[in-house]
């Protein structure tokens, strides 16, 4: 399986015409988190890796969830670079499935900056666990609330109400693929691409696939990207003819939709090259334990005269597992590969 190693906006302001006044509680104006610079997130430890599956950290704006009697219902409003909005509602939860029931009835409301309702739309004659609706007047920031009726999760239908607010879908970009100049046929090279989500509201899935002249050769199926974060996907390729071949990172599938799909591929190219003929070849490993020990003797002459002596000894072992480290020595211009 594949792994992941973490690594670590657009505005637009339409105010929404008030139409009438509602008490109802709504959710507040979402604050930006600033994205942090990839530049700072460099630290001196090690980068640890992560399965597919895990959700490393998940510090981005969360679905709103709630309950009545059996019935879960889950809603978030993401807007993405052509101004569109979709606001969606599921019952149970986006990232683990449906719950019991289905949507019969959901009511979307919008509210000013001030907090005066904008505008009410009523979505009748539902039948499936999911919806969504798209909106071109929801700009970032917007007050939604979303009343969801659940039928057939208890004997009577149950009513959800949730508050929420528009943000920016997740904008996950391939900033660069990583590749050597050369490598010789037939030999695995490793190559290391680099996706970032750079709106910093939400994290996403997604599918970080190597192409190889066009046709997909691996991939990190279902990785996670954290809102402002960035993750290192590891891919591995073995080259069969010697030439030039083309590579590209792209990141598909994304999950809740992109932003922007204009930016979810990086190109590099890496040519194979037929290897001199070996005269040797080793593969090692190897293993080291270190020992030190510490002597301390202390002395102390007490009031009467007694002459009291501590003679403690203390040791610490150290052990070191080294990586497989194969050499190859190739016949001609001495080099080591």
């Amino acid at each position: 399986m594949r792994r992941l190693t973490p690594v670590s906006a657009i505005a637009c302001g339409v105010a929404l015409t008030s139409a009438c006044t509602d008490t109802t509680a709504v959710a507040p104006v979402p604050v930006r988190h600033p994205t942090t610079p990839i530049a700072a997130s460099v630290t001196t430890t090690a980068a640890a890796s992560h399965p597919n599956s895990e959700k490393y950290r998940d510090s981005g704006f969360q679905p709103a969830t709630g309950r009545s009697g059996s019935a879960v219902v889950s809603t978030r409003a993401l807007l993405d670079k052509s101004g569109t909005t979709d606001v969606e509602v599921t019952t149970g939860t986006f990232e683990e499935g449906p719950g019991p029931g289905t949507l019969g009835m959901i009511q979307v409301k919008a509210f000013a900056p001030s907090g005066t309702l904008a505008f009410t739309d009523n979505h009748t004659g539902l039948s499936d666990a999911s919806a969504s609706f798209s909106y071109g007047t929801l700009p970032h920031g917007t007050p939604l609330q979303v009343q969801s009726v659940v039928e057939g999760a208890d004997p009577r239908a149950d009513v959800v109400t949730l508050a929420t607010a528009v943000h920016f879908a997740p904008d996950l970009v391939a900033s660069r693929l990583d590749a050597p100049a050369n490598a010789p046929v037939g030999a695995a090279v490793n190559l290391q691409g680099y996706i970032l989500e750079r709106n910093g509201d939400v994290g996403a899935r997604a599918d970080c696939v190597l192409y190889v002249d066009g046709a997909a050769a691996d991939r990190a199926t279902g990785i996670w990207v954290d809102a402002g974060g960035m993750v290192a996907c590891s891919m591995t390729h073995v080259f069969t003819e010697a030439r030039t071949y083309s590579l590209e990172l792209r990141v598909d599938n994304v999950r809740p939709r992109d932003f922007d799909g204009s930016n979810n591929g990086a190109s590099a190219s890496i040519t194979a090259v037929a290897p001199s003929e070996f005269t040797a070849y080793s593969f090692q490993a190897w293993a080291v334990t270190d020992t030190a020990w510490w002597h301390n003797v202390s002395t102390l002459t007490t009031w009467d005269g007694r002459v009291e002596t501590w003679d403690p000894a203390d040791a610490r072992s150290h052990r070191a597992d080294h990586a497989p480290r194969r050499d190859a020595h190739e016949r001609g211009d001495g080099e080591h590969r």
